[in-house]
């Protein structure tokens, strides 16, 4: 990544349980684990970025896998859902490097800072095409019972333009001596198919720390 241009790819990976109480000492366990591949690329709008604001527009391609357990709902105990969005991208960043070497001074003790690259950003990404594989109403098929073979299949289907992505990436790049570079970010993830009485929505929130290697400011 530099000024004028913006290139990423990376995964994520999550699983949760939500734990429910039924009768007496009894629990349910529910389970989804998540995959999701990541490619955006981003270029600097010259005519409106200045040397202290960067203004870019790209887009970005996601992909996303859902596998849901739930043992309590029998014939229904596994479902699974693919996302694949393509998003329309904008990022705003601010410099905040500090170019002289300041004094400073904290109740009787006397610091200095020293010259710093360091920046803000805000990325949002709304989807524009946005297509999804499910299954149906409720969720619930006879293959397992029937033993047809076609368990992991039956009755999903390919709903192209169907719902909604959207997301978003808040992020403060604290750039080091050796051209390295620590990066602390905010980032939210939110999609939705289409229906009424089947429809599936999501959401992510993650704090991130990262250290960048090699970069040149």
């Amino acid at each position: 990544m530099d000024k004028v241009r913006e290139t990423r790819f990376g995964g994520d990976y999550y699983h949760s349980n939500t734990y429910a109480s039924l009768v007496k000492n009894e629990v349910a366990v529910a389970a989804v684990t998540t995959l999701t591949f990541n490619f955006s690329k981003l270029y600097q709008i010259k005519s409106i970025s200045s040397e202290n604001w960067s203004y870019k527009a790209g887009g970005m391609a996601l992909f996303t896998g859902n596998l849901r357990a739930n043992p309590t709902l029998q014939n229904a105990t596994y479902g699974y859902e693919i996302f694949f969005n393509l998003l329309g991208s904008a990022k705003i960043t601010r410099d905040l490097s500090r170019q002289t070497e300041k004094s400073r001074k904290f109740l009787f003790i006397k610091y200095k800072l020293k010259p710093r690259d360091k920046n803000l950003s805000f990325q949002l990404n709304v989807g524009l095409l946005n297509h999804n594989i499910r299954n149906g109403y409720t969720y619930i098929n006879q293959e397992s019972l029937l033993n047809s073979g076609n368990f992991l299949f039956a009755d999903y289907e390919i709903n192209s333009f169907s719902g909604f992505r959207m997301s978003s990436a808040l992020e403060y790049t604290h750039f080091l001596a050796n051209k390295n570079a620590l990066k602390f970010s905010y980032v939210w993830d939110a999609y939705t198919t289409g229906g009424e009485e089947n429809q599936f929505e999501a959401s992510h929130h993650n704090l991130k720390i990262a250290l960048l290697f090699g970069l040149k400011k």
